[in-house]
């Protein structure tokens, strides 16, 4: 063996010079040799170099197989080299990682990120539109890549920078979107757009919504053929296109009553869709993507969800915004009049079908007498709008720090952009920000717009003259802020510590301790408020800032707080983790950098307190 396996043919340089210019490419192109390897190649010879470079294959094929599934984003029209595009999104990839990673510093202390801080990241994405698919690209590989407790630091910034950057794109969707005639926008497409800008790190949601629509079409589809075999809809895959967005349906009514009927069957009966009752408030029930996922909803979204399955079946419905309840109609008795024509679709109950005179029972008793009006058609836009204000409603209500206050600052974005004249949305959206302490160039711009549409606007002059005080301060916070550091051994009374996982012993909440005090530090008012007063220690005891599972943040006496049992151990799902720490152990958060600085003395003592409960 020894001897046939000397006598073999050893590959040469030489003999690979002899291949045909496509078999070189090709075996460049292979995901054995990664980038550093093809280098290496080309400095071999001229000849390879020639290979790599003359047909942009390789390097385009090289660049599919470090950013897989971006290529069908790029607008590969606009590449003339291949290999200079990799080159720069070499590039660009560093200044994603060293922008995410200076975050943290430069905002430790603030409760937000501003705008101006997230700068750097529109930078990256300026140069062109390939610039801006690589930077969402990048920044949803970080969140997404390994595991969900490591670089919790790295994801919770990277969310900050991905959700910034998709509202710039959104923004540019909604303009072209709005160009339309207002009561002519798909309903469904405004729903998706509302959910992307509420969830703006969710990827393929408009693919994800509507596979399952059409799915939904289909499953009715099946039905009618059984139920009613001789019917267009089981022909056609859309008998009525988008002539259903100008009011012609294409269907005799009783045709449209045999597909509104297959479809309360198929998203009620079969499917399990149902009214949130138990939560009606969660914000969640406004995000199409989530109504198709849970099946729960509100009037508003399941009245879309109906309307976009019904609409690719051909059955033109109509919204209305009937107060307190969102319903759909539909003409069914076209040779009446004074509403008698109408009938009224209940998504929220099944899809139950109600003439008009039955709509009023769905009235709260405040709402007394309503008129013609409230049974009329809206624009369609009027529907956008409404989501809005619910979400707007929602997060004033909500108390929890955090996901609440990002609710309603995302409602109030995109409110300016669909009702630019509304005020009063507006002048919260400034005293958001100004809350905040960010985007106070953003606040002036506000309230001078709100100047000039309504000139008597109460405390306009102080919160321009704030506004441009901290807009000038902003410029300064490339220098972090000091951080001073608090030292055990100078608080004795101190049992717990940074990072260790607590229960509270009255509320039974687990949460993760992210800060403390020696005694507490809230006003008088508080500590009355919450029976501070009442406690063993009152106020002369230690206090944490703790992260709650339900997403709340809370300021919590020692007293009250104990280590969470052994086998209850996990990670706390809350929105601000990552800002504070950088990877759950198992047991414990470790801290990151900065809160390592402000606590040096900590994790030690969190490692040590934990190392001695286990078994």
């Amino acid at each position: 063996m020894e001897e046939e396996e000397d006598s073999r043919p050893q590959l040469q340089v030489s003999h690979f010079l002899t291949l045909p210019n496509e078999i070189q490419e090709y075996i460049f192109s292979s995901r054995c040799l990664d980038v550093k390897d093809l280098y290496r190649i080309v400095c071999t010879c001229k000849r390879f170099r020639t290979v790599c470079d003359s047909g942009d294959l390789v390097w385009r094929l090289k660049l599919q197989q470090r950013w897989p599934g971006l290529i069908s984003q790029l607008k590969t029209s606009q590449v003339s080299c291949w290999k200079r595009e990799y080159r720069q999104f070499l590039e660009k990839v560093r200044c994603v990682h060293k922008a995410v990673s200076s975050l943290s510093r430069k905002f430790y202390k603030k409760e937000e990120v501003s705008n101006y801080g997230l700068k750097p990241f529109l930078d990256c994405a300026s140069d062109n539109v390939n610039s801006v698919e690589l930077v969402v690209h990048e920044l949803r590989r970080i969140l997404n890549t390994g595991k969900t407790e490591c670089n919790l630091t790295e994801k919770y910034y990277s969310n900050k920078a991905l959700s910034y950057i998709r509202h710039i794109q959104l923004t540019t969707s909604w303009q072209r979107f709005l160009e339309q005639p207002h009561d002519k926008l798909n309903l469904l497409t405004g729903a998706v757009l509302i959910a992307e800008w509420c969830q703006p790190c969710v990827a393929g949601m408009e693919e994800d919504v509507q596979v399952q629509i059409e799915k939904l079409a289909a499953d009715v589809r099946t039905l009618l053929s059984i139920r009613c075999p001789a019917h267009p809809v089981t022909c056609v895959a859309n008998p009525a296109g988008d002539s259903c967005l100008s009011g012609q349906s294409g269907l005799t009514p009783q045709q449209c009553r045999h597909v509104l009927e297959a479809v309360n069957i198929v998203l009620f009966e079969r499917q399990g869709y149902s009214g949130n009752v138990g939560n009606y408030y969660d914000e969640r029930n406004s995000y199409i993507n989530v109504v198709l996922q849970q099946k729960t909803g509100i009037p508003i979204t399941l009245c879309v969800l109906y309307w976009g399955v019904a609409h690719i079946l051909g059955v033109y419905l109509e919204p209305v915004n009937f107060p307190t309840h969102f319903l759909l109609r539909w003409k069914e008795h076209p040779r009446l009049t004074g509403g008698a024509e109408y009938t009224y679709i209940d998504a929220f109950r099944q899809g139950k079908f109600m003439p008009q005179r039955e709509c009023g029972l769905l009235l709260s008793m405040h709402h007394g007498v309503l008129g013609d009006d409230g049974y009329e058609t809206v624009a369609n836009i009027e529907v956008f709008r409404r989501m809005l204000r619910n979400l707007v409603n929602i997060g004033r209500q909500q108390t929890n720090a955090g996901d609440s206050l990002q609710c309603l600052r995302n409602a109030l974005e995109l409110s300016r952009i669909l009702s630019p004249d509304d005020i009063d949305l507006r002048l919260l959206l400034a005293r958001l920000y100004s809350h905040l302490d960010i985007n106070h160039q953003e606040v002036i711009d506000e309230v001078n717009e709100i100047m000039r549409l309504q000139v008597n606007v109460n405390m306009i002059g102080n919160m321009i003259s704030a506004a441009a005080h901290r807009a000038l301060a902003e410029e300064d916070r490339d220098v972090p802020e000091p951080i001073s550091p608090k030292l055990r051994s100078e608080n004795p009374t101190v049992e717990f510590a940074v990072g260790m996982v607590m229960q509270h012993k009255r509320y039974e909440y687990k949460c993760v301790i992210y800060g403390w005090d020696s005694t507490c530090k809230a006003g008088e008012q508080w500590i009355y408020q919450m029976s501070v007063h009442l406690l063993k220690d009152k106020d002369r005891q230690p206090f944490y800032n703790v992260l709650v599972e339900d997403g709340s943040s809370r300021y919590a006496a020692q007293e009250n707080l104990g280590q969470a049992p052994r086998e209850e151990l996990g990670m706390i799902t809350h929105a601000e983790v990552g800002r504070h720490f950088s990877e759950f152990t198992g047991v414990c958060y470790a801290p990151n950098a900065e809160k390592m600085e402000e606590y040096p003395e900590d994790f030690e003592l969190t490692k040590q307190t934990l190392a001695a409960t286990l078994p």
